[in-house]
C-alpha cells in the first residue's frame, strides 16, 4: 500500500506538471492569436483551459486583457477581478481593472478601488493618482484633476495614464492644441501607444485636420483591428472625404452589437447620400 501511494503521488505530480505545461502553452497560443486579431479564437482557447482548471489565474488575467483589447470592458472587468482574487499582483493587474472601469464610466468604482489599494510601489501610486484625476474630471473638478495628473507625473514622468489624463484636462478646458502637443510628445517616445494615437486622431478630426486624423486612425487599426472607436472615427473621416464605399466597409467590420447603435445607423445613412 505504501508503495502504491508513492506511485500515485508521483503520477499526480507528473499529471499536474503536464497540465501546467499544456495550460502555459495554450495561454501563449491565445496571446499570439489575439495579437493577430483572432480574438474569438483566443477566447475559445482560454475558456478551454477553465474546463480543467477554472482557477487558472494567468488564463483569467490573459482573457481579461483580451476582452479589454477587443472593447468588451464588462467581460474584462469580470475576468480581471477574478484573476486578482486568484493572486495576480496589483502591480500587474490594477491598471487594467481601472481601465475596464473607465471604459464603462464607472467612476464611483474607480474611486472605491483606488481608496482600497495600499502600495509602496511609486509607479502604482502614480497610476492611482492618475485614475483619481479622471474621477475628478467626471465631477467637473478640473483644477483638482490637473493637480493629481501633475502629481502623478512627478512620481513617474513616463506614466501613460497621467499623460493621457493631462491631455484630457486640456480637452475639457477647450485647449485642444495643448492636448495634441502632450499626446505628440508621448507618441514620439512610444510610437505604438494606441490610447495616445486614438485620442490624438479624434482631436485632429474634430479640429478639421482630416489627413492627420486618418493617419493616426489607420495606425491604431493596424496595431489593433478590433479598436472599434477608431474604426468609427475612421468612418467619420471617410464621410468628410466623401468616400461612401470605405465608410460602409468600416461599418461592416464592426461587431454586431455596435451596428445597431444610433451613431452607426446615422453613418450608414449618410454614406448613401455623399
Amino acid at each position: 500500500m505504501k508503495q502504491f501511494l508513492i506511485l500515485l503521488f508521483a503520477f499526480t505530480l507528473i499529471a499536474g506538471f503536464s497540465t501546467l505545461q499544456a495550460s502555459s502553452q495554450t495561454i501563449e497560443e491565445a496571446r499570439q492569436a489575439a495579437s493577430r486579431g483572432e480574438i474569438r479564437e483566443a477566447i475559445i482557447q482560454l475558456k478551454n483551459i477553465f474546463q480543467q482548471d477554472p482557477e487558472n489565474a494567468e488564463a483569467r488575467f490573459t482573457l481579461g486583457q483580451i476582452y479589454l483589447r477587443s472593447g468588451d470592458a464588462v467581460s474584462a472587468e469580470k475576468e480581471l477581478r477574478r484573476a486578482q482574487l486568484l493572486g495576480v499582483p496589483a502591480t500587474r493587474i490594477s491598471e487594467l481593472i481601472l481601465d475596464a472601469y473607465l471604459a464603462q464610466g464607472k467612476f464611483e468604482e474607480i474611486a472605491a478601488y483606488v481608496k482600497q489599494q495600499k502600495t509602496d510601489d511609486v509607479v502604482l501610486q502614480a497610476t492611482f493618482k492618475a485614475f483619481d484625476g479622471f474621477v475628478q474630471l467626471s465631477d467637473k473638478e478640473n483644477e483638482r484633476a490637473r493637480v493629481l495628473f501633475e502629481e502623478a507625473l512627478a512620481l513617474d514622468p513616463d506614466n501613460i495614464r497621467a499623460t493621457l489624463g493631462l491631455a484630457s484636462f486640456y480637452v475639457t478646458t477647450s485647449n485642444e492644441r495643448a492636448a495634441i502637443d502632450i499626446l505628440s510628445s508621448l507618441i514620439a517616445k512610444q510610437p505604438d501607444n494606441i490610447k495616445a494615437l486614438a485620442l490624438r486622431a479624434e482631436l485632429y478630426r474634430k479640429s478639421g485636420q482630416i489627413d492627420l486624423a486618418e493617419a493616426d486612425f489607420l495606425k491604431v487599426l493596424t496595431l489593433n483591428p478590433n479598436h472599434h472607436k477608431s474604426r468609427l472615427g475612421m468612418a467619420f473621416v471617410q464621410v468628410s472625404k466623401k468616400q461612401p464605399d470605405e465608410v460602409l466597409k468600416n461599418i461592416a467590420k464592426l461587431p454586431a452589437q455596435f451596428k445597431q447603435a444610433p451613431l452607426v445607423k446615422y453613418l450608414e445613412a449618410v454614406a448613401y447620400f455623399i
